[in-house]
């Protein structure tokens, strides 16, 4: 049983240590106030690659964000490391705002799933050493195991597993279905956005792409655009990855701005449109993936607790 001793150890070490850290994080803005700040500018600094390709890695973005607290407005300034991880703007941020120092900070920068992080290490770290303790007699009794007999090596592992497949189906929803989610979603807001009139159209020029290369290199493209605004020239990367030649550098075409928040909106192309249905499948699949998740964690916890040693 060694391999499942180093394995639940190891878990147990790395969820430790992140709920330590999110802790800490967390920690230091305790008694800070939530709030909602939306940006009101953004200034690119680019870093040309050639006339039409932007090198995302070495650009950055100062973002310009307003709000209110206890009936002061305030505008911050924050300076993000690339184009394509900074907001937009019309974006709405949920902030952290400390009202003694007056330091603000993204909600989504500050690390909030410690008690998941604890909880999950608590249970592998209890599994690695129920199976260290028991040695070759929790091996044989895990051998033995049925559900709903009293044993404390059965009712932990299992507990280990639910735990884990917990927080896969976690994980599905947080990072997977968002991105499954928009292929569809976009389209259908779009038609009705404009039902509603909520857009309004401006010219914009493309400038050409920004692009963002993954761990191995791989290189995806978003095009590039700048158009007038009552403040002056305004730049925008569009949120969609999409072949470097869809839009053409130097090509005006007209986007729509929705005049409520600022946001510029890109009508989604014919093929976009047309593939609604495949991006369903995807979509379908992480679902599918989230609920198996979800009901094996649900099984495995139930049947730990039928199999929990009586006092």
């Amino acid at each position: 049983m060694y391999p499942v001793r180093l394995l639940f150890g190891l878990l147990g070490g790395l969820f430790l240590y992140l709920a330590i850290r999110w802790r800490r994080d967390a920690g230091a803005w305790a008694g800070a106030r939530l709030l909602r700040a939306r940006v009101t500018a953004v200034r690119y600094g680019e870093v040309w690659e050639d006339g039409t390709t932007v090198d995302d890695a070495r650009s950055t973005a100062r973002v310009t964000a307003a709000f209110t607290w206890e009936g002061r407005e305030y505008l911050e300034e924050r300076t993000y490391q690339g184009i394509r991880e900074a907001p937009a703007v019309g974006d709405v941020l949920p902030i952290l705002l400390d009202p003694e120092t007056g330091a603000w900070a993204p909600r989504t920068e500050v690390r909030h799933h410690w008690l998941l992080m604890g909880a999950l290490a608590a249970v592998c770290l209890a599994t690695a050493l129920v199976f260290t303790l028991g040695g070759d007699r929790a091996a044989a009794e895990l051998t033995t195991f049925r559900v709903g007999a009293p044993s404390l090596t059965g009712c932990v592992f299992l507990a280990a597993l639910g735990a884990l497949c917990g927080l896969g189906a976690w994980v599905c929803v947080r990072f997977l279905m968002p991105m499954g989610l928009r292929p569809v979603v976009y389209p259908l807001a779009w038609g009705l956005a404009r039902a509603l009139g909520r857009g309004e159209p401006v010219e914009a020029r493309c400038l050409g792409v920004v692009c963002q290369r993954d761990s191995d290199g791989a290189p995806s493209y978003f095009p590039y655009f700048a158009w007038k605004g009552p403040a002056g020239e305004v730049r925008w990367c569009a949120p969609d990855a999409m072949g470097r030649r869809r839009y053409r550098a130097g090509t005006t075409y007209r986007l729509y701005r929705d005049g409520r928040t600022g946001r510029l909106l890109r009508p989604p192309t014919g093929r976009e449109i047309a593939a609604v249905p495949l991006a369903l499948l995807p979509l379908l699949f992480f679902g599918m993936m989230t609920l198996s998740m979800l009901l094996s964690a649900a099984g495995l916890l139930l049947c730990a607790a039928l199999s929990a040693p009586l006092p």
